[in-house]
């Protein structure tokens, strides 16, 4: 059976794919590097401390593997371990003072002191200022469809 192929066909072509190049095998030089460090320091405890304690010894090659095994494969929502913690290293640096500043919405006409009026083609929604909480349900209800 031929089967029938239309010229007329649209096809969508992915794009910006980003994968690394398989270097070592199926690891990626990266997950290649941290393999590799791992168990150079793994080596270096075992010859070190494992001759005066081997049950210290097999801990810290523990650690140290699951560290680089971790570094290596593990990834969070499809990104990288490394790419998370420089994430939160730059959020555990940044300041985390929030200062609310002023600002203006598109076609914002402010009336009078108690008074905004949000202007959106072709309707009009005019908002009085009180105390009730129906006001800022509004506003916001207002804004989301925007």
């Amino acid at each position: 059976m031929k089967a029938n192929y239309d010229s007329n066909m649209n096809f969508t072509i992915p794009q910006f794919i980003e994968m690394e190049s398989k270097i070592v095998g199926p690891l990626t030089f990266k997950q290649f590097i941290f393999v590799g460090i791992g168990t150079t320091i793994s080596f270096v405890i075992y010859f070190v401390v494992g001759k005066a304690s081997m049950p210290l010894a097999l801990a810290m090659i523990a650690i140290v593997g699951g560290c680089s095994g971790a570094l290596a494969f593990v990834k969070i929502d499809g990104i990288d371990i490394i790419k998370v913690i420089e994430h939160y290293i730059a959020f555990a640096r940044s300041p985390r003072m929030f200062l609310w500043q002023g600002f203006s919405l598109p076609n914002q006409q402010a009336v009078d002191r108690g008074t905004i009026t949000l202007q959106k083609a072709p309707t009009m929604i005019k908002i009085t200022a009180s105390s009730k909480k129906n006001n800022w349900r509004l506003i916001r209800d207002y804004i989301e469809t925007a």
